[in-house]
C-alpha cells in the first residue's frame, strides 16, 4: 500500500513538472478547484485544510522558480560556450605566434651560421693581407662585427626565453579551462541534487494529501453511519446502539485528530520545499556570478600577457633585423675592401714582374 502511494506520489510530481507547462493557468485553477471542492464538502467545519487557490499559487510559484533556474542555467551554459570559444581562439593565436617565432629563430640561426662562415673567410683574407695598411682598421671592424654577432645571439636567446614564457602561459590557460569545466560539472551535480530533494518533498506532500483525503472519506462514512443508526431508530436508541454510536464518535474524533496532524505535516513539508528552492536559487546565483568573475579575470589576464609578449617579440624582431642589416653592410664593406687590397697587391706584383723583366 505504501509503495503504491509513493509511486502515485512520483507520478503526481511528474505531472506537476511535465503537464503544468502545457495547460493554461486558468484551466489549472478550474481543475484544481474542481478536485478540491468535494473534499471541502466532506471535511467538518473545525478541520484544518488548504484552499485550492493557495495550492494553485504554490504550484505556480514552484513552476516559476524552476523556470527561472532553468533560464539561469541556460544563460550560464551559453556564456561559458562563448568564453570557451574566445579562449580557444586566443590559444590558436598563441600557437601561431610560437610558430612564427620558431621560424624567425631558425632563420636567424641560419643567418648567424652564414655570417660566421663569412667572418671566417674574411679572417683568412685578413691573414693573407696582414701586411697591408688597412689591416688594423679591418681588425677593428671585425671586432665590432663580433660584438654585434654576440648581441644578435643574445637576442635569439631572449627570444627563446619569451617562447618558453608563452608556452607556460598556454599551459596555464589550459589548466584554468580544465578547472573551470570541473567546477561547472560540480555545480550541475549540486543543482541535480537539489532537484532530487524537491522531487522527494513533492512526493511526500502527495502521499500525505492522499492520506488525509482517505481519512476525510472515512470520517464522512462514519458520520453517515451514525446518522443512519440514529435515523433508523427514529431518534431513540437502545443501550447497544448508543454504545456503538459512542464508539463511532470516538473513532471519528481520533480520525479527525489524525487528519489534522497529517495536514500540519503537509504544511511543514511545503515550507521546507520553499526553503530548499530559495537556497537553491541563491546558491545558483552565487555560482553563476563567481563563474562570470573568474572567466572575466582569466580573459583579462590572458589579454595582458598576450599584449606584453607581442610587444617583446616585436622589439626582438626589430633588434634582430637591425643587427642583420648592420652585419650584412659591414660584411659587404669588408669584402669590397679586401677585393680592393687584393687587386692592389696583384697590380704591385704585376708591376714588379714587369720591372724584373725589363732589367733582365
Amino acid at each position: 500500500m505504501v509503495a503504491q502511494q509513493k509511486k502515485n506520489g512520483w507520478f503526481f510530481n511528474k505531472n506537476i513538472i511535465d503537464e503544468i507547462n502545457s495547460v493554461p493557468e486558468e484551466k489549472v485553477e478550474k481543475e484544481e478547484f474542481a478536485k478540491a471542492a468535494p473534499t471541502l464538502k466532506m471535511v467538518a467545519d473545525n478541520t484544518i485544510s488548504d484552499s485550492p487557490d493557495k495550492q494553485v499559487e504554490e504550484i505556480k510559484e514552484l513552476k516559476r522558480l524552476i523556470f527561472e533556474k532553468e533560464q539561469v542555467l541556460q544563460k550560464y551554459k551559453k556564456d561559458m560556450t562563448v568564453q570557451n570559444q574566445q579562449l580557444t581562439k586566443e590559444n590558436e593565436n598563441y600557437r601561431q605566434s610560437v610558430l612564427r617565432m620558431g621560424e624567425e629563430k631558425a632563420q636567424n640561426r641560419r643567418q648567424i651560421q652564414d655570417l660566421e662562415a663569412e667572418i671566417q673567410r674574411a679572417r683568412q683574407e685578413i691573414q693573407r693581407l696582414k701586411n697591408s695598411q688597412e689591416l688594423e682598421e679591418l681588425r677593428q671592424q671585425l671586432d665590432e662585427t663580433l660584438d654585434e654577432n654576440k648581441q644578435l645571439k643574445a637576442s635569439v636567446e631572449h627570444l627563446a626565453t619569451v617562447e618558453q614564457e608563452l608556452e607556460g602561459i598556454h599551459e596555464e590557460h589550459k589548466a584554468l579551462v580544465s578547472q573551470q569545466k570541473d567546477e561547472e560539472v560540480q555545480r550541475l551535480e549540486k543543482v541535480n541534487q537539489l532537484e532530487e530533494q524537491i522531487e522527494d518533498l513533492l512526493a511526500e506532500i502527495n502521499e500525505k494529501e492522499e492520506q488525509y483525503s482517505h481519512l476525510d472519506q472515512v470520517i464522512l462514512e462514519k458520520d453517515q453511519t451514525i446518522e443512519q443508526i440514529l435515523e433508523g431508530q427514529g431518534g431513540q436508541a437502545n443501550e447497544d446502539q448508543l454504545e456503538e454510536v459512542s464508539e463511532l464518535k470516538e473513532q471519528l474524533a481520533y480520525l479527525e485528530a489524525e487528519n489534522a496532524e497529517l495536514k500540519q505535516e503537509a504544511v511543514a513539508t511545503q515550507l521546507e520545499i520553499g526553503e530548499v528552492l530559495i537556497s537553491a536559487r541563491k546558491q545558483a546565483n552565487r555560482m553563476v556570478e563567481k563563474s562570470k568573475m573568474d572567466a572575466h579575470r582569466i580573459i583579462e589576464e590572458a589579454k595582458k600577457e598576450l599584449a606584453l609578449i607581442n610587444e617583446q617579440a616585436k622589439e626582438i624582431s626589430e633588434e634582430v633585423s637591425e643587427s642583420r642589416h648592420s652585419v650584412m653592410a659591414l660584411y659587404e664593406e669588408m669584402q669590397t675592401r679586401v677585393e680592393i687590397l687584393a687587386q692592389g697587391k696583384i697590380q704591385e706584383e704585376a708591376a714588379k714582374n714587369e720591372s724584373d723583366d725589363s732589367e733582365n
